[in-house]
Order: structure tokens, then C-alpha cells, then sequence
């Protein structure tokens, strides 16, 4: 039999893929090297719209986590949810910051 695939899972990866492919080093933080993983808790509506976004662990220094907040904002609007999530979607998304080793 085949398996049906996971809504719940499919939307919470969309979600955290387009978030990374928005997320951009910034330059002052590399010059620094300046590394680590910004923990955020997005709350996505059905519609795709963003209603909230939450640092809840990891690196707080300045530029990381503004990086990491304009990664979701340059994300957004995510795909509509599927009707089978309700109105809501609450993801935590990581956001890794490394380096390239020379």
C-alpha cells in the first residue's frame, strides 16, 4: 500500500525551504566570523501570510538574527496551507549561519 503523504509535514518543510533559500550571511557577520543556528517559531495563516515570528533559541547577536527575521519576511507569502491544517501553522524553522572553511 502507498503511504499518503503527511500535510502537516509536507507544508512544515515548504516552509523552512523557502526560508533558507531567502537567508543571506551578512557581510559584516562573515568579516567577523561570526557563526550559529537562530532559532525562529513562525506562525503562517491558511493564506500563506505571515502573523507572527519568534526568536526562541540560539544566537541572538544583532546581525544573525535580523538576517534570520529578513529571511522569513523576504519568504513570505508562503504557498496557501493545505484545508486539512486549519487556519494556522506554527513551524520552528532553524536558521544556520557557517562559514565556508578556507
Amino acid at each position: 500500500t502507498a503511504r499518503r503523504s503527511d500535510p502537516n509535514r509536507t507544508a512544515i518543510a515548504s516552509v523552512r525551504q523557502r526560508v533558507a533559500q531567502h537567508r543571506e550571511y551578512p557581510y559584516l557577520a562573515r568579516r567577523a566570523n561570526l557563526e550559529g543556528t537562530v532559532c525562529l517559531r513562525v506562525v503562517v495563516a491558511a493564506s500563506g501570510r505571515v502573523l507572527g515570528v519568534t526568536p526562541t533559541c540560539g544566537t541572538h547577536q544583532p546581525p544573525l538574527l535580523d538576517a534570520a527575521l529578513a529571511s522569513v519576511s523576504n519568504a513570505a507569502p508562503f504557498p496557501p496551507l493545505p484545508a486539512a491544517l486549519g487556519q494556522r501553522l506554527t513551524v520552528d524553522v532553524p536558521v544556520v549561519f557557517e562559514l565556508d572553511p578556507m
